[in-house]
């Protein structure tokens, strides 16, 4: 899409995507600027069919987002519709495809399965001082 000189006919949206750690953050804005208006936010597995993934409205610079907690890992294809207003005719953003991978495990459950085993080594230490040393009194 493009935007014409006198930004009456046509309008275009540009779409960033964010990766973040529980989700994705789906944000655009619609060129020239409209305030409230209704985007559609489409989304599809690679290859799949489109859904609609949400409706938003567009903020006083123009722009929108989403945070959307995807399912499951895979690649998706994220795309933008505006149905345009009395000055701009309706657009659809370009589509745009991201990589969701599984996260490994969050740095808090990795600090709390190494406080167990620790506390387990512990205990296991401490357990066998006591062992030995108890042994050590009966055999004197």
């Amino acid at each position: 899409m493009y935007i014409d000189d006198n930004y009456t006919n046509h309008s275009y949206h540009r779409l960033l995507y964010i990766r973040a750690r529980e989700g994705i953050i789906v944000s655009g804005s619609i060129i020239p600027p409209c305030v409230g208006a209704n985007v559609t936010i489409w989304y599809r597995m690679s290859g799949e069919s489109w859904n609609i993934l949400a409706v938003v409205i567009t903020d006083e610079y123009g722009e929108y987002s989403y945070d959307w907690k995807y399912a499951t890992a895979g690649t998706y294809d994220f795309k933008a519709k505006w149905d345009g207003d009395a000055s701009h005719e309706a657009t659809e953003s370009s589509t745009n495809s991201i990589t969701v991978q599984e996260s490994p495990l969050p740095l808090n459950v990795i600090a709390v399965v190494a406080g167990i085993v620790t506390a387990i080594v512990m205990i296991v230490i401490i357990v066998s001082y006591y062992v030995l040393k108890f042994r050590k009194l009966k055999t004197s």
